[in-house]
């Protein structure tokens, strides 16, 4: 049975990067994979696409999980993720 992991992805004006990221996460072999995507549009609100793109990927790849960023940074990012985390192992 493989080991399953959560991987903490926080996401802020990122589409340009977004797809290798989360590309490079899902790739992974010998694991159960899981990712959560925390789209933190910050205080101004600002997305430049990066929440279509990733809400795109989870409807057709069931180990994304997009997630509302509290808008308060990185370090509120993950906290929302680490909340989410099902799996024994936790990576970022």
């Amino acid at each position: 049975m493989a080991r399953r992991i959560d991987v903490l992805l926080p996401v802020r004006l990122a589409r340009r990067t977004s797809p290798a990221a989360a590309g490079d996460v899902l790739a992974q072999r010998g694991v159960d994979v899981r990712l959560l995507a925390v789209v933190d549009t910050g205080p101004d609100g600002d997305d430049d696409g990066s929440r279509a793109w990733l809400q795109d990927l989870a409807r057709h790849d069931r180990r994304v999980l997009v997630l509302d960023g509290p808008g308060r940074g990185v370090g509120a990012a993950l906290d929302l993720a680490l909340a989410a985390v099902e799996a024994p192992l936790v990576a970022h």
